[in-house]
């Protein structure tokens, strides 16, 4: 989260992952050390969610 501008620092990144504020694709992440994958990505694209208001779309090329 902070490498995609969503947080300014690691730790706070870390209370919203445990306050249950992040998701990816709609799924909540509880691992704070949770890193995604290929996987992860649906038609290239991945969706990162910090809380009600923030999203940002992730494009794999």
């Amino acid at each position: 989260m902070k490498e995609a501008g969503l947080e300014p620092s690691t730790s706070d990144a870390y209370r919203t992952i445990q306050g249950g504020g992040a998701r990816i694709n709609g799924t909540q992440i509880t691992d704070k050390r949770y890193a995604f994958t290929e996987a992860d990505f649906e038609n290239g694209e991945l969706v990162l969610q910090k809380g009600k208001k923030k999203y940002m779309k992730i494009t794999m090329k």
